[in-house]
């Protein structure tokens, strides 16, 4: 039995290449790097294509293949030239990836209620400590 993965058809093989594909897409470019990837390439255009146009008998399959293909070239020539590439395959397409938006709960008190001295009811107190526990009175 063989360690390499073997796909059933050409959807199978292009699903696995994507998920290949997204594992190293963020990863620091190196030479062992762009030589997986160009790999990648010459398998999606050598055996992939051919077998989605004669044996499976599926353009729409062949058109993602080479369509991937020419993707996966894109993000490399990119990535060398130092510009932003997008960060994920997302049916067979390179996509960037929205950033995380937080939703910030805003204060809602306003005006005179933000102020503490406002709420103190009784002007003679100086803190609202003073209010509420006023000083005991020795007889």
């Amino acid at each position: 039995m063989s360690n390499q993965y073997q796909p059933r058809d050409t959807k199978d093989a292009l699903r696995y290449l994507e998920k290949l594909a997204n594992r190293y897409l963020k990863a620091p470019l190196t030479p062992e790097l762009l030589a997986y990837n160009q790999k990648q390439i010459n398998y999606l255009r050598q055996q992939v294509v051919p077998i989605a146009q004669y044996q499976e008998h599926n353009q729409q399959r062949a058109q993602q293949a080479e369509q991937m293909a020419e993707q996966l070239e894109l993000w490399q020539t990119r990535r060398l030239a130092g510009l932003q590439v997008p960060d994920k395959m997302h049916h067979f397409q390179l996509v960037t990836t929205p950033a995380i938006k937080y939703h910030h709960q805003k204060n809602k008190t306003t005006g005179q209620l933000s102020d503490p001295k406002t709420l103190i009811p009784d002007q003679n107190c100086k803190s609202i400590a003073e209010y509420y526990y006023p000083p005991f009175e020795d007889d």
